[in-house]
Order: structure tokens, then sequence, then C-alpha cells
């Protein structure tokens, strides 16, 4: 079983986690956490291109 899914879209990286997230909130599926790496690696003085992960779920899903 798969449970994590990447795919490559060719738009700025915050207008698909805002798409993601209003996607996320219509379907009453929890979102658990946003980690921005490329944030966090500005923070310790690196370079990294922008790359977010979203972790969400939903008890209802896996029925």
């Amino acid at each position: 079983m798969k449970y994590w899914h990447t795919t490559r879209i060719d738009r700025p990286v915050p207008v698909v986690v805002d798409t993601i997230r209003d996607r996320l909130a219509a379907g009453q599926v929890s979102l658990f956490g946003v980690y921005d790496h490329s944030a966090n690696a500005r923070g310790a003085g690196l370079s990294l291109p922008e790359e977010t992960v979203l972790v969400f779920g939903s008890a209802e899903i896996v029925r």
C-alpha cells in the first residue's frame, strides 16, 4: 500500500500549498502539519529549492 504521493506541478509552491489547504478544508480533512524545508534551511544559513511537506489525513477516508 502506498502512503504518499509525489507529483511535479509547474506553479509556484505557495500557490500549490494554498490550493491543497483549501481543498483539504473543503473536504473536512485534517491538516496535521506543514513543513517548509526551504525556510528551515534558510534559518540554518543553507540554500534549498522551495519544498513544503503537508501532513494530512482523516479517519473517514481510511474506511
